[in-house]
């Protein structure tokens, strides 16, 4: 339950973003860091391209601030946006992080926001944003920065990122009652081939995550199964192992039921 509301949406995990270039891992370095093993921080769960990208960041006691205490998540995420505060992916990683992790809505939101002011005219970043905003239940405005970047894609198409934007503004929509437009944005999921030919496991997972928004049950499943054949990669693949199992134990309940 986010910011004391009754209501609870269940949002499986995104595939991740590459907020950094390929290959090119960031390390954040203490200003008291001797040494010891950096822990790495997703940047995302997930979101937009299919690789994971984490931002290296030296855990030790006493090695932020000068505290003796263990370093908590909290203190992570304020050390981050000190060393990386021009970095877009910072601000909305440590937005997410504080919505998800610490529920703390308002200030997870305007954090993410900031991301947008850096990057304005990157549609990345407003997609990013967008996603914070639906993890926070903010559906309205998640639409309203999801659409933004949306309008900011390049006009020659062939953007790896449509195909999670599409899906979640569909998501967004039809929490919000919007049936017309939901399905609008799902079936446009279903339909881009770009990321089937860069990444054929994560492609699978968003027409899957699409086509059950659309109540196809059986071809989701299929979608399911296809980027499960191609090696989709933990934690995805847990969780398209589960809907799996689940979906198939509701269409034998659907065929007894015919019978």
């Amino acid at each position: 339950d986010l910011g004391g509301s009754n209501r609870h949406l269940k949002v499986p995990l995104d595939p991740p973003q590459p907020p950094l270039k390929r290959g090119e891992p960031e390390e954040a370095k203490s200003s008291n860091c001797k040494g010891g093993t950096p822990l790495e921080v997703p940047l995302f769960k997930g979101d937009l391209g299919g690789s994971s990208r984490h931002l290296k960041v030296p855990l030790f006691k006493g090695d932020l601030g000068g505290s003796n205490h263990q370093v908590t998540l909290t203190s992570i995420v304020e050390e981050m946006l000190d060393r990386f505060p021009d970095r877009w992916s910072v601000w909305t990683t440590a937005g997410r992080v504080l919505v998800e992790s610490f529920q703390e809505i308002d200030r997870g939101c305007s954090v993410s926001a900031k991301g947008t002011q850096l990057e304005p005219q990157l549609s990345d970043a407003w997609f990013c944003h967008g996603r914070v905003l639906a993890l926070a239940l903010k559906h309205r405005e998640a639409v309203e920065a999801l659409a933004q970047g949306w309008q900011l894609l390049p006009e020659d198409g062939g953007y790896l990122q449509s195909v999670s934007a599409a899906v979640w503004l569909g998501e967004s929509y039809g929490v919000l009652g919007d049936e017309v437009a939901s399905r609008k944005w799902l079936e446009k999921a279903c339909h881009f081939q770009e990321l089937m030919e860069f990444d054929p496991a994560m492609a699978g997972y968003w027409r899957g995550r699409a086509l059950l928004g659309l109540g196809d049950v059986t071809e989701a499943v299929e979608a399911y199964r296809g980027a499960l054949s191609r090696r989709l990669l933990y934690p995805f693949r847990g969780e398209v192992e589960d809907a799996v199992k689940r979906l198939k134990g509701k269409r034998r309940k659907g065929d007894r039921a015919k019978a």
